[in-house]
């Protein structure tokens, strides 16, 4: 018999029933022992474990299902910190001041000058860095940073220029005219007045007084 309860279909010698494996079996085990299988190994039974189901603790839970009221994370977190604050200290001190890291560099030997791998410690600088910040941070809080405001934009359309507020347009006409207003600040009106007319063309010139000599008639 062979394992799974078939026959052995080998062909069997001359003067036996067996065959060759199993006719050193049957010498050593005997005949009707080969025939019954009782040759055969015990086959090991497979143990199934039945899984384990952890069970939370009933007091772990709350009656909303979680096993934490969210607004308690808080208030027990700087609790948390406030105990180890000592603890906490030295870790950052340590880090904002003796963070090493390890790297491989290639140095010459000064005697032999052949060049070899060798492993270093250097200061990790990022890490460091990042220490010193939350030291800063905690100590003496975050700098306060100025929201960016809008820049004046020019209207695209006359609908856009007529719904302008006067706020607007004073920001519109202060961006346009900065360099312009800063002289007149600076050298007095009439100095800009003359440089704008130095650049401007006889012909300029000329229709710029006759719409003026029009103004006055009017």
């Amino acid at each position: 018999m062979l394992h799974g309860g078939q026959r052995c279909r080998s062909v069997a010698l001359d003067g036996t029933e067996f065959c060759q494996h199993h006719d050193d079996v049957a010498a050593e085990r005997g005949a009707d022992a080969v025939k019954r299988g009782e040759h055969l190994p015990v086959r090991r039974k497979r143990q199934v474990q039945v899984p384990v189901v952890a069970q939370a603790p009933e007091s772990a839970t709350s009656g909303n299902g979680s096993g934490v009221d969210p607004a308690s994370v808080r208030p027990r977190l700087a609790e948390a910190a406030a105990a180890s604050l000592d603890d906490i200290r030295c870790v950052l001190v340590e880090t904002a001041t003796g963070a090493n890291r390890e790297m491989w560099a290639t140095i010459n030997c000064k005697h032999c000058g052949r060049a070899g791998r060798y492993e270093i410690t250097v200061p990790d600088n990022k890490v460091r860095l990042d220490a010193v910040q939350a030291l800063l941070h905690e100590a003496l809080g975050r700098p306060g940073q100025a929201e960016a405001q809008p820049a004046p934009r020019m209207p695209s359309s006359v609908e856009a220029v007529e719904a302008m507020g006067w706020e607007e347009m004073q920001e519109v006409f202060a961006a346009t005219y900065a360099d312009e207003i800063a002289a007149a600040q600076q050298h007095g009106g009439k100095a800009v007045v003359r440089e704008k007319l130095a650049v401007l063309s006889a012909g300029e010139r000329r229709a710029l007084r006759e719409a003026l000599d029009e103004l006055e008639l009017v």
